[in-house]
């Protein structure tokens, strides 16, 4: 083995995978779904934690929070360098096209670590449960029941007038007083 060629190619490894270091994304999704990127490249299951390592400026992907059925996704987490916090859409991250902005590619050129973290809930969708109360007054006193209210089990408090049935109540498990008038 000629000593004179293996030093020079570790070198050269080693500029390159130095070139190659940059920033990352953490992604960890807790039980209740999945995350899916736009390539699929990136995608992360329940339980599992997945890194998507940035080193160029040509890193473009939506993720998506998927929940299982009798699940739902409530939104990005909040947290500090946590991404697309508290929305409840599609995450779009891309860097695509600003490698002149000294502040972004300091960033990218970092090692860094930012993180993109899903909310999921077990639960029935608000407009789902309200679906099947059969009672109009009923369903109409639901409805008109104060935010937070993106699923059944959000409501625990309920004021309602004379209602003819409660026939359809059970779908919201979370109930814990409802106040009928006289």
């Amino acid at each position: 083995m000629n000593k004179n060629v293996t030093i020079p190619c570790l070198m050269a490894l080693f500029s390159v995978l130095v070139l190659i270091e940059g920033c990352r994304i953490e992604i960890t999704v807790p039980e209740g779904g999945k995350v899916v990127s736009s390539s699929h490249a990136y995608d992360c299951g329940s339980g599992e934690t997945c890194i998507v390592e940035i080193n160029d400026f040509y890193f473009d992907q939506k993720f998506d929070a998927h929940a299982w059925e009798g699940w739902l996704f409530v939104g990005w987490k909040l947290g500090q360098k946590h991404l697309c916090q508290r929305s409840e859409r599609v995450c779009h991250l891309s860097n695509k096209g600003l490698e002149d902005y000294e502040a972004i590619a300091a960033i990218v050129e970092s090692d860094e670590t930012f993180y993109l973290e899903p909310e999921f809930v077990k639960g029935t969708p608000f407009d789902e449960a309200l679906a099947n109360v059969q009672d109009e007054g009923l369903r109409a006193c639901l409805n008109a029941a104060p935010p937070p209210k993106r699923y059944a089990e959000q409501l625990t408090q309920l004021e309602c007038g004379t209602l003819r049935s409660l026939e359809g109540v059970e779908a919201f498990t979370g109930l814990e007083r409802l106040i009928l008038e006289d």
